[in-house]
């Protein structure tokens, strides 16, 4: 069963459709709430704001760790000596920041960043203990075409939901990699009742085709038939998911017992999104 990863970026900067006020008291309100419900793994990023340190200062407060997985800064550089310099700082400032020793999934943030000289500087951190897994966090079929040339890559974060299935073949034969999918209520667009798409004329008919689903497929909502969508899929280890509050770790964590949907349902679901699919512009959440 594909375990829970708390998505940290909206404890660090107002982040998707998150506006409240960012602060260490804030932070320490909802990584509380994360432990209570014996959710161990973190997932953090050096760009997110405050993120690092505010769990770094949350866990030394309270004699506690948390299993990491946190993202290389994406950059520029050409030159070797700029790249390990640049990883040098961004992976001794996250591990201090994180108050840890050792990072669990280290991602690459930026598929452009992804080269020889990138990987094999990780490698150096994994042989010294301080990375466990090297990993990077991607966004189309594309991008893992590039990742595919580099075979010491162990992880990869994909977007993964009922709209955005372009991922769906990769995870049903996947023998490789540890997964970790991200973005399956489309940063907070999957509503309980509704779901909010930026192209709306151009959604219209598939909104209504997945609201029949769900009745046909007698589910009470459509976080309801996301969450069976995911749970469908048994190579995905991990889901990352981002909280605000304690209702919506609650409510997560309810839906997480989902029932997996019937293989005859998985494909209704992915027939209907294969056209929509095609217009990889629309899907991908960075246009949104």
């Amino acid at each position: 069963m594909a375990k829970i990863v708390a998505g940290t970026a909206q404890i660090g900067f107002k982040y998707g459709n998150f506006k409240k006020k960012v602060s260490q008291a804030r932070a320490n309100g909802i990584l509380n709430k994360i432990i209570n419900k014996k959710i161990t793994y973190v997932d953090t990023a050096s760009a997110y704001g405050f993120s690092e340190r505010y769990i770094g200062n949350f866990c030394k407060k309270n004699s506690i760790s948390f299993k990491i997985i946190t993202k290389l800064k994406p950059f520029l550089f050409k030159k070797k000596k700029d790249i390990i310099n640049h990883i040098d700082s961004n992976i001794e400032k996250s591990l201090r920041d994180l108050n840890a020793t050792i990072i669990h999934y280290y991602l690459i943030h930026d598929i452009k960043n992804l080269n020889r000289n990138v990987i094999n500087h990780l490698l150096e951190y994994k042989k010294k203990g301080k990375i466990k897994n090297i990993g990077i966090s991607i966004y189309t079929i594309n991008d893992f075409k590039k990742v595919k040339k580099f075979k010491e890559i162990d992880a990869v974060q994909i977007p993964f939901n009922l709209i955005d299935q372009q991922f769906f073949n990769i995870i049903n034969s996947n023998k490789k990699y540890t997964i970790f999918v991200r973005s399956i209520l489309l940063r907070g667009n999957i509503k309980k009742n509704d779901i909010i798409f930026p192209f709306k004329k151009k959604y219209l008919k598939l909104k209504e085709e997945l609201s029949k689903l769900k009745i046909e497929f007698k589910k009470k909502d459509y976080i309801s038939l996301s969450m069976s969508f995911i749970k469908s899929f048994k190579n995905i280890n991990y889901i990352v998911i981002g909280f605000q509050n304690e209702n919506q770790l609650n409510l997560i964590n309810k839906y997480n017992q989902a029932i997996p949907l019937k293989k005859n349902q998985l494909q209704k679901l992915k027939k209907i999104t294969k056209n929509y699919n095609k217009l990889s512009k629309d899907i991908d959440l960075r246009n949104w």
